[in-house]
């Protein structure tokens, strides 16, 4: 016999239900589109119900984009924390990882981000600049040591001109202008970025030949 679950447990269950609607309805149709109807309606719960949980359309989507920022750290921390793979996987697949958390978001949903939560927009932009000045740092330093990188290579302009192209090509305007997947963009990026910083020993890495 199913023991039934308690008041507190029910109540946290239906939360994490809200917030994984609306993280989806907003993805798709921006902050602007969608109303606390909509969710509730997804539901199938009141009006009464929703706004008992989250007071206002601004909390709940505030707090579905710092979830969604919650679970892109923990995927991130699992790439960088896996021992079993070499440095330059790593850069490729962060690159991969990071283009794809911008390209799930549509052009409205972006364009809301930074009108209606622009601290969100700051945590996320934050969260994007440490991965690059820090753990990539340390990747780039992990693969010189390695033999991956090549020794005479200024790091720091590197990270910045990175930094500030990755901000305008793995951005959700980019990636659902041109017919191609996030992916493909992160790959053209890792190659044509990362592509003169490596030795032959590191490009080989790079094909899958090493």
């Amino acid at each position: 016999m199913k023991k039934k679950k308690t008041r507190p447990a029910a109540s946290q269950e239906l939360r994490a239900r809200i917030i994984d609607a609306a993280k989806e309805l907003f993805v798709n149709y921006g902050f602007s589109r969608i109303k606390m109807d909509d969710v509730a309606e997804k539901l199938s719960i009141s009006k009464k119900t929703l706004y008992r949980h989250f007071p206002s359309k601004e909390a709940l989507f505030e707090k579905a984009l710092l979830t969604t920022l919650d679970g892109w750290k923990e995927h991130y921390a699992g790439i960088v924390g896996d021992r079993s793979r070499n440095c330059v996987s790593k850069l490729k697949e962060l690159n991969e990882f990071i283009s794809r958390c911008y390209a799930m978001m549509s052009r409205p949903m972006a364009e809301d981000l930074q009108r209606f939560a622009p601290r969100t927009w700051k945590a996320i932009e934050d969260w994007r600049r440490g991965v690059i000045f820090n753990q990539l740092a340390a990747l780039l330093d992990e693969g010189v040591e390695k033999g991956l990188f090549v020794r005479d290579m200024d790091r720091q302009l590197g990270l910045i001109l990175y930094y500030e192209f990755a901000s305008s090509v793995l951005s959700p305007d980019f990636i659902t202008k041109y017919p191609y997947s996030a992916a493909q963009v992160s790959d053209a990026v890792t190659r044509l970025f990362f592509g003169r910083l490596l030795t032959p020993k590191g490009m080989a890495v790079l094909k899958g030949k090493a």
